[in-house]
């Protein structure tokens, strides 16, 4: 199952207890303008996305965060236990 599949699934199951829906889809790190600069013995200052593959590579981190009311959290876990249960038995 897709993640997008799960959400929906988790978002059917939670239903009016999810109180609000925020998307996060950020990089904790940008490889533009500023990027942290580095200066080495034999060059000037480069951007450390140039010594770092992992830096150069991080992409933006698509997540759907749901929020329930603090009064409703117990219930929405059991139903999200329930949606977690039955996509790790389809698997």
């Amino acid at each position: 199952m897709s993640d997008m599949e799960e959400l929906k699934l988790v978002k059917e199951k939670l239903g009016k207890l999810v109180a609000a829906e925020e998307p996060a889809s950020k990089s904790w790190y940008k490889t533009a303008t500023p990027d942290i600069r580095v200066v080495s013995e034999t060059k000037g200052p480069r951007p450390l996305s140039i010594y770092s593959t992992v830096l150069a590579n991080l992409k933006a981190n698509n997540q759907v965060l749901l929020y329930v009311c603090p009064e409703h959290a117990d219930d929405a876990r059991k139903k999200l236990s329930e949606v977690l249960k039955k996509d790790e038995q389809s698997d």
